[in-house]
C-alpha cells in the first residue's frame, strides 16, 4: 500500500512541561494516518523508554496492520523522518531519517534518544 505514496507528512503536537508527570516507558499516540492505504502513527515516550531513564524524548513510527492483510505483509525501504520541535526555541529541533522495511516482526521504526 505504500508503494504508490512518494511522501506523506503530518503534524502530532504533545505539550508537556519538564516537571510534567510523564514516567519512563509512558506513551502517547497520534491518531491514525492513513498513507496511501497503509494505517500508520506516531507513538511517542514523552520521558523516553525505560532504557534512556528518562533522560530523553523517545519517538516512532508504527504501521498500524488492518485486520484483512496477510500475516506477511512486509513494506520494504520505507523512508521514514521524525522531526521534533520543541515551542519554546525553535533551534533546538531535532530530526532523525533513516530507510527501513516495515514487517510484522518490526512493525516500528524510530529513536530512543531524541535530544
Amino acid at each position: 500500500c505504500l508503494s504508490d505514496v512518494r511522501s506523506c507528512a503530518f503534524d502530532f503536537t504533545l505539550r508537556f512541561e519538564p516537571g510534567s508527570t510523564f514516567h519512563p516507558g509512558d506513551t502517547r499516540r497520534s491518531p491514525t494516518v492513513l498513507v496511501g492505504e497503509c494505517p500508520v502513527g506516531l507513538v511517542i515516550f514523552p520521558k523516553g523508554t525505560a532504557s534512556t531513564r528518562g533522560l530523553h524524548l523517545s519517538a516512532f513510527v508504527e504501521v498500524r496492520p488492518r485486520d484483512d492483510w496477510d500475516e506477511d505483509w512486509e513494506f520494504p525501504g520505507v523512508q521514514v523522518e521524525i522531526r521534533v520541535k520543541k515551542a519554546a526555541n525553535r533551534t533546538d529541533d531535532f530530526c532523525r531519517r533513516c530507510t527501513h522495511t516495515f514487517t510484522p516482526e518490526c512493525y516500528d521504526r524510530g529513536w530512543h534518544d531524541f535530544g
